[in-house]
């Protein structure tokens, strides 16, 4: 069975407006980064995956003109479906102000680019160095993992713009480091079933907005969320339904304002 191997991938996706020549400049829309990686071609066998360092970033940037144009953002998006893939490193940027705005239906209304993903389905992520996993979008973003996969990284780094969705649905987002999560606005975790996130260290996790904690089908006494220091803050409510569990092996700090 072969094996992709590569010393680094680099994917840029920027978009730049046109000059507006004394009028509204052009609208800059940032594209999309990443990579799907997925089972063998027409067989069921995982494919194994082994990266140096992966780095995307995404740029809008409207053109100049008496009012400069809109700088729309992008995505970014790094999944892996039945198979392990192993980075040193990964780090996506997406920049902009206002999300890009693509054509859906028939007919086409315009709608807004769907949120960064990280995303494991039954298979592994591992990210070796400990210069981190890190996710940095002004838009929305979501890490999952789900029906057995792993998201395996030293330390995770991930902020938003706007809202954060961590999903582990009988999957796993585990650090052996210490992990950050910010979002400015709403951070929701979704435990389901076995699913868990944890770090080794401190996990800090931080909301702009409301920030929840649910659990579905959690087995008894699993944890939902477990860390050595659990540090979690939010300017909205904070909130934890019954199903859920949130374990800090030495201390746990939740400020709400």
């Amino acid at each position: 069975a072969g094996q992709l191997t590569a010393a680094s991938v680099l994917a840029t996706a920027n978009g730049t407006g046109g000059s507006g020549s004394g009028g509204t400049g052009g609208v800059g829309a940032g594209g999309e980064v990443g990579a799907l990686l997925t089972v063998r071609f027409e067989t069921t066998d995982p494919a194994a995956v082994a990266i140096g360092t992966l780095t995307g970033t995404s740029t809008g940037t409207g053109g100049a003109g008496t009012t400069a144009g809109a700088n729309q953002y992008g995505r970014a998006y790094l999944e892996v479906v039945g198979s392990d893939a192993t980075f040193a490193d990964v780090n996506f940027t997406v920049l902009g102000d206002t999300p890009r705005l693509d054509p859906v239906g028939d007919p086409p209304v315009p709608t807004p680019v769907a949120p960064s993903l990280v995303s494991v389905d039954g298979g592994t992520l591992t990210v070796t160095n400990p210069n981190t996993l890190q996710l940095n979008t002004d838009g929305d973003l979501a890490i999952e993992a789900r029906n057995g996969g792993a998201v395996q990284t030293v330390n995770l780094v991930a902020s938003s713009g706007g809202n954060t969705v961590i999903r582990v649905d009988n999957g796993v987002i585990a650090s052996s480091g210490n992990a950050t999560i910010v979002a400015d606005g709403n951070l929701d975790v979704q435990g389901v079933g076995s699913g868990r996130l944890e770090a080794a260290g401190t996990l800090q996790m931080d909301s702009g907005g409301n920030f929840t904690v649910t659990h579905i089908s959690a087995p008894a006494g699993a944890d939902t969320v477990r860390a050595n220091f659990i540090d979690f803050t939010s300017v909205g409510d904070f909130s934890a339904d019954a199903g859920s569990r949130i374990s800090g092996l030495n201390s746990i700090d939740i400020a709400s304002s």
